[in-house]
């Protein structure tokens, strides 16, 4: 759990994620559900009326036959048979006075084998219930003339006449209208999810208007050449200025301390008095950013040799900040009771804001029960050209899981991390810049 590797997103539903992109496009599928509802409806209601009707023959065999179910089976399959030969669909339809060729009454009637041994069921259709009733009666009589001639010793007879339908069996434009409602709304709700997916791949997308259209998550994107670079103050006093405790979770890619940097800077240019520390549990970076040596710092706090104010140190004659690095590895203060430990000293501190840094050094899991103690607002800092926005999303749905608040998402790109090391303030707007820190020890600052 302490590679960068190791810090990867539990997979989610693949279901879950269709419903959320159906959501946010509801008013478009309510639309279309509606529309192609109502238009089967007005459709199907102004189509002919079908009617249908059912008897029912009993085929039976002599008495001295031993019967084990198959032998009535195999009869009544072969009497159902006789309901396609012309002459006796022919013979029904001049008993019940229907026109029309051998073909179309063919069509106009089915015959179904009943479970039950021995029972047929002989149902016919038309456009009034009288002609169907006629034509289901006259193909069960003749059935049972044929059935009782053709093999011997076998009766056939009609146990059930058909009898006239109360009403048609088609159109029923409101189950059909609800039914093509149905089907249309997951169409359509499939469509939308694939063309989603399709248009990143033959367009490009605004990664941040897209998160935020997604998460419903404000986005901070500092890569140059986007509209944000180099003017985070507006929106840190919009999003960020009120929270005392600030978690940077940065995730996926190369360990940098870049975004929690940032994030302390702009609040240091704001005339507040800031705290930077580092809660990375292995192979922390914070320190090495600013050239500070790694102990003494926060493992010395928690294990009470050192306070706060001995162990910050300013970050740069530049940037105000107070800086508290990682310290010193202790295995007996981790996981749980270190955090426990950070927020005991962390509410002590006399800073207006305590800005935690977290990096991919770290496991998500660490991360994760940083932000279940550390989550009035928890930042997630992601270089788009790394992480995918599928894994982004899944780790904004874990950070919600431990009950955090995402309260903004931070882009940026790891190729101009590296020509910058430092984030000073200027004036009222803090800038990146190369690295402007010296070889010598910075001077400690209270925290």
């Amino acid at each position: 759990m302490t590679t960068t590797d190791s810090m990867q997103p539990s997979s989610s539903s693949e279901f879950g994620r269709h419903l959320q992109e159906m959501g946010r496009r509801w008013k478009l599928l309510a639309a279309v559900t509606v529309l192609v509802g109502l238009g089967v409806f007005v459709f199907r209601a102004a189509g002919p009326e079908v009617y249908q009707s059912t008897a029912v023959l009993q085929l039976r065999l002599p008495a001295d036959v031993i019967d084990d179910g198959q032998t009535t089976e195999f009869r009544t399959e072969s009497l159902a048979e006789l309901a396609t030969v012309p002459s006796v669909v022919a013979a029904a339809a001049q008993t019940a006075g229907v026109d029309g060729s051998v073909e179309e009454v063919e069509g106009r009637i089915d015959i179904g084998v009943r479970d039950t041994p021995g029972f047929l069921e002989v149902t016919a259709t038309a456009p009034q219930a009288a002609e169907a009733t006629s034509l289901a009666q006259a193909m069960a009589e003749r059935l049972a003339v044929v059935g009782t001639v053709d093999q011997s010793g076998v009766t056939t007879e009609v146990v059930v006449d058909a009898t006239d339908a109360s009403g048609p069996v088609s159109p029923r434009p409101v189950q059909e209208g609800l039914l093509a409602a149905v089907v249309a709304l997951l169409i359509a709700g499939e469509s939308v999810v694939v063309i989603r997916k399709l248009r990143g791949r033959l367009s490009p997308i605004d990664t941040a208007a897209e998160l935020e259209r997604t998460l419903g998550t404000a986005t901070l994107d500092v890569r140059r050449g986007h509209s944000a670079i180099g003017n985070p103050l507006p929106f840190f006093a919009s999003h960020l200025a009120d929270q005392q405790v600030i978690t940077v979770l940065q995730f996926g890619g190369r360990a940098t301390a870049e975004p929690a940097t940032l994030v302390a800077s702009t609040a240091a240019g704001l005339k507040q008095q800031v705290m930077l520390v580092d809660l990375d549990l292995f192979d922390p970076v914070l320190h090495d950013h600013f050239g500070h040596p790694r102990s003494p710092g926060l493992a010395e706090v928690l294990a009470g040799g050192q306070s706060l104010r001995q162990v910050a140190r300013r970050a740069s004659d530049a940037n105000p900040a107070a800086v508290v690095s990682a310290g010193t590895f202790r295995s007996d203060l981790i996981g749980v009771d270190r955090v426990m430990a950070t927020h005991r000293v962390i509410s002590s501190s006399a800073s207006d804001h305590a800005v935690l840094s977290i990096t991919a050094r770290s496991s998500l899991f660490d991360a994760l029960v940083v932000a279940s103690r550390f989550g009035d607002a928890v930042v997630l800092a992601v270089d788009p050209s790394s992480v995918k926005a599928a894994s982004i999303r899944s780790v904004a749905a874990a950070v919600a899981s431990v009950g955090a608040r995402l309260a903004a998402i931070m882009l940026y790109s790891e190729k101009e991390a590296t020509t910058r090391s430092d984030i000073v303030v200027d004036g009222a707007t803090p800038r990146l810049t190369s690295n402007p820190t010296t070889g010598a020890e910075p001077k400690n600052h209270a925290a």
